[in-house]
């Protein structure tokens, strides 16, 4: 047999092992996404109905939501208010954690007198440069200054 013959073969066999490699590498990590231990539990703010999803369907609702990000797409109300919850370890109920708007980040069930938290903000505060006396060096200059940005959920 010649030299290219060779490369030729060798090159065909590299090409199907690769070709092989692709097909069935995709379906181990779908049927993985797939797998009941992926599981996490959610819940729309809408209709309080929590539900198990894999990680394959979060994929999904990620799609059909137009995001990668919460909320989604709640299968039974159709309104995009699904996020991610919280078991109870006392009572088991699902509870919405801190960072879903309006949550108290606490189980109704057992704090049924609960408020929610006040959105994030971040404080800064800047002094103004002063003397050695401690006066402000410039009148025109506020003493202190508070910046409040509001930080994304």
């Amino acid at each position: 047999m010649n030299q290219g013959v060779k490369i030729g073969i060798a090159v065909v066999a590299l090409i199907a092992a690769g070709a092989m490699l692709f097909l069935f590498s995709g379906r181990k990590e779908q049927s993985m996404a797939n797998a009941d231990e992926t599981k996490t539990l959610w819940m729309c703010t809408s209709c309080n109905e929590p539900v198990d999803i894999t990680a394959g369907q979060i994929q999904q609702l990620a799609k059909d939501s137009g995001g990668p990000a919460p909320p989604y797409l709640c299968s039974k109300c159709k309104e995009k208010k699904l996020f991610r919850a919280m078991k109870c370890d006392k009572c088991g109920s699902a509870y919405f954690p801190s960072g879903v708007p309006d949550s108290t980040g606490v189980c109704k069930q057992c704090n049924p007198d609960a408020k929610p938290l006040p959105p994030p903000t971040d404080e800064v505060e800047e002094a103004a440069p002063t003397n050695e006396d401690g006066t402000p060096e410039n009148t025109d200059t506020p003493v202190q200054r508070k910046v409040k940005k509001k930080r994304a959920a």
